[in-house]
């Protein structure tokens, strides 16, 4: 593959470079972690909103979402980070450490990480689940949380 130089990318039409950048920029920059994926687009399309680079990764990897939340949280996207929290299973750790690490700076992004870091156990070892279906129906069981 013939690689242009900076100089004469800037010679592309704005259709080109869209077209470029959905159809070969995920694949050429898949490193060995999401955040370094990301990252490298980042660094890469600097044009882009990195909220956009960000949703097009999640939709490259269906059925994963929540692999993305640690990426959203470091965006400063913690809506989005959530929202991929509840909607596929995410590492209860990396949820953990983000409700420890944002108990005084932003409460409410803390308990919600929290009360996702206690959903998704529960399903440990039942495979892999979907986008469509929900915690409870995955692990064959509802989800309660008591408080004290």
């Amino acid at each position: 593959m013939i690689k242009r130089p900076a100089s004469a990318r800037r010679f592309c039409s704005p259709w080109q470079a869209e077209e470029a950048y959905e159809r070969y920029t995920i694949p050429a920059h898949q490193s060995t972690s999401y955040l370094a994926t990301y990252r490298a687009i980042l660094r890469k399309h600097p044009e882009k909103a990195s909220a956009k680079i960000l949703r097009d990764l999640i939709q490259s990897t269906p059925g994963e979402e929540g692999k993305w939340f640690a990426t959203a949280k470091e965006a400063g996207l913690l809506d989005l980070a959530i929202e991929l929290a509840n909607r596929s299973p995410t590492d209860p750790q990396t949820l953990t450490r983000a409700a420890r690490d944002f108990m005084d700076r932003n409460p409410a992004f803390a308990l919600e990480a929290g009360l996702a870091a206690l959903r998704w156990p529960r399903c440990a070892g039942l495979g892999r689940a979907t986008a469509t279906r929900s915690p409870e129906l995955m692990c064959g069981r509802p989800i309660r949380i008591r408080c004290r």
